[in-house]
Formats: C-alpha cells, sequence, structure tokens
C-alpha cells in the first residue's frame, strides 16, 4: 500500500524530444513536463552587479534579448547572484500539448532531472537525445553544450576554450542517461510549493503585505508632500542653469581622454601595429567595440562588447594571425562583453 501511495505522490514525467512526446504509463496525482536538453538553449548570467530587488527584471529582459524564439519558455536556477537559464520555444511545445491533449502546469528543461549541483570542472553527460558537456564551478553549470552525437577532440578543445579554460584534459567518460528521482534542490522549492496548490495562498499573502507597505507609505508621503514640491522646483530651476555647464565640462574631458590616447599611440609605432592587429581580427565593426586593452610584456588583454560575440569564432580569428597565440576567452559581468587574453609575438607584427 505504501508503494503505491508514493508512486501516485510522485509525479509522472513527460519527456518532449525532438522525435516524439514520451507519455509514462503511470497514475499520478501532478505531471511534469520535461524539455530534452536537445530543444533548449542555455546560458549563465552573473548578476552581482544588478541589485538584489532588480535581478528578477534584469534577467528576464536579458532572456528577451537573447531567445530566438517567437515564444520562448524559460526556466531559471538561481545559484547566489548566478542565473542558470534554459530556454526552449514554446509555441512548438504547446503544439505537442496540444496534439497530446495534455495540460501541464509545471515545464523543466531535461537537464534539471539528469545532473547534479554536487558537480564540479568539466563532464560529459548522454541525454535523451545526443550529449551535453557541461562546466561546473562551485555548484553552478556555468557553461552547457550540446552535440547530437559524441563530440569529436576538437569540438571538446573549443568548448574549453570557450569557457576562458586552456584546453588540459581529453573527452571525459560519458555519463549514462538517467533521470534522477527530483530535480535540483535550488530549483524545488517554488515548483513544490506551486505544485502542491499553495500558489493562491502565496499570492494573498503578498496582496496583504502590499496593501500593509502601501498604507505606511502614504501616510508618510501625505505629510511630506508639500515639501517635495517645492524642493522638486529649486531643482529644477538649479538643473536648468548648470545642465549645459555639465554637459560642456564632460565633452571635454572626454576629448582630453582621446586626444592622450592618440598620443601616447603615437609615441610607440609598435602600439599602432599592436592595434591595427587587433581591429583586423575583431568580428563585424559596426557592431562591435573596443572597450579596453591592457598589454604587459608579451601578455595582452582586450574587452570587446556587441550583441551577439561568439567565443570560438573570436579565438578562431585572433589565432590565425601570426602575432597572436594561446588565446583564451572570459565572459564578464555584462552579457555583452568579452574578455580575451592572448599572447604577442611582436616580430610578427605588421
Amino acid at each position: 500500500m505504501l508503494k503505491v501511495l508514493q508512486q501516485i505522490s510522485s509525479p509522472r514525467r513527460l519527456l518532449q524530444t525532438q522525435a516524439k512526446l514520451s507519455v509514462p504509463d503511470q497514475k499520478a496525482l501532478r505531471s511534469v513536463w520535461l524539455v530534452a536538453r536537445s530543444l533548449c538553449l542555455y546560458r549563465c548570467w552573473d548578476m552581482h552587479d544588478v541589485p538584489v530587488p532588480e535581478r528578477e527584471n534584469a534577467i528576464q529582459l536579458a532572456i528577451q534579448q537573447w531567445s530566438p524564439f517567437k515564444q520562448t519558455g524559460h526556466f531559471i536556477a538561481w545559484v547566489n547572484s548566478f542565473a542558470q537559464v534554459w530556454c526552449w520555444d514554446e509555441g512548438l511545445r504547446q503544439s505537442c500539448a496540444n496534439d497530446a491533449d495534455i495540460q501541464c502546469r509545471t515545464i523543466l528543461p531535461e537537464t534539471i532531472y539528469t545532473s547534479s549541483a554536487e558537480d564540479t570542472g568539466f563532464c560529459l553527460r548522454a541525454t535523451a537525445e545526443g550529449n551535453e558537456g557541461q562546466y561546473w564551478e562551485e555548484g553552478v553549470l556555468r557553461a552547457s553544450h550540446w552535440w547530437p552525437e559524441q563530440p569529436l577532440e576538437d569540438q571538446w578543445t573549443w568548448f574549453q576554450r570557450s569557457v576562458g579554460k586552456v584546453p588540459e584534459t581529453s573527452i571525459p567518460l560519458l555519463e549514462n542517461h538517467e533521470l534522477n528521482e527530483a530535480p535540483w534542490k535550488q530549483a524545488r522549492l517554488w515548483r513544490q510549493w506551486v505544485s502542491h496548490g499553495y500558489e493562491p495562498l502565496l499570492v494573498k499573502l503578498f496582496a496583504a503585505l502590499l496593501i500593509i507597505g502601501f498604507t505606511w507609505q502614504l501616510t508618510t508621503l501625505w505629510k511630506l508632500n508639500d515639501y517635495n514640491k517645492v524642493l522638486q522646483n529649486e531643482i529644477s530651476q538649479l538643473s536648468k542653469g548648470v545642465g549645459a555647464l555639465l554637459d560642456a565640462r564632460n565633452a571635454a574631458i572626454i576629448d582630453h581622454e582621446r586626444l592622450q590616447s592618440i598620443q601616447q599611440l603615437a609615441k610607440n609605432p609598435k602600439q599602432l601595429l599592436l592595434m591595427k592587429n587587433i581591429i583586423k581580427a575583431m568580428p563585424d565593426q559596426e557592431t562591435t567595440k573596443l572597450v579596453s586593452w591592457n598589454s604587459t610584456g608579451s601578455r595582452l588583454q582586450i574587452v570587446l562588447q556587441g550583441d551577439a560575440l561568439n567565443a570560438s569564432n573570436i579565438i578562431k580569428a585572433y589565432e590565425s594571425l601570426p602575432a597572436f597565440s594561446e588565446v583564451v576567452t572570459e565572459v564578464q559581468s555584462r552579457p555583452t562583453q568579452l574578455l580575451i587574453g592572448m599572447k604577442v609575438d611582436a616580430r610578427a607584427l605588421r
């Protein structure tokens, strides 16, 4: 009897792949829809420079800009300031659900049930379709890449370089595809509350707290309203007078710094040749900007900024030039920036 109750209380896990929808023959009180890794895109954002109350809105905006799908479904697993994000084609998933006449409120990526947040370093796992390469740091899935088949040595080398690591390890042993009994710990709490029917209670509790806070703030603002109006008028008058001066001062500072940078380059012809080679290998120079650079001895670090920077392509572009070698990349806190480190052979500059 106990075994039957455990089976009924465990969720029925439906698995959507490119080929089909697998529906287990199991009686259960609730269902979980798993989207295969082959249908997902993955990215990890470090939001440490974003205030905690604003992180949820910031990551939602980042997902909208990053996702290529017309209708995006997504799942976020937070670890401290890191947002681990999977997204998929929600229109395709809904079409599949309608065809099977199945409605499911809990949608999760397959990786949530096949990996472990205790992993570390590089690993290779079999998925429902193909294989997934993963890189873990302190319980955070910092990078993931999916291949339809076993990756080749060159592919695995580029995967290591794409996360800023010098290739040191060969392809690890492939781990078998097995679904865990439960998802990651950091992904479970909210999902458990929702699936057990506590969502209306949470909404009511949030509404009550919102009303209490609003009432307290309204009382305070009522007393300070007149004073704020006078203060805003004074600030507006002062801003009009100093706005033009501040704009002119900022423009002069920017022009002065730019002139100093150009003068410094002119003193050293090697620096000009180095800059020429850096720009030569930059992707799409109309949308990509060189934010900063730092040259120490034979090592060079630069920061590029652009909407769609591909670490693998950038590494190939710079290593194709004779002056650069040992190129590695590292994702910055801003998703549009990429740090690139390399060794410079001054004799090969032309």
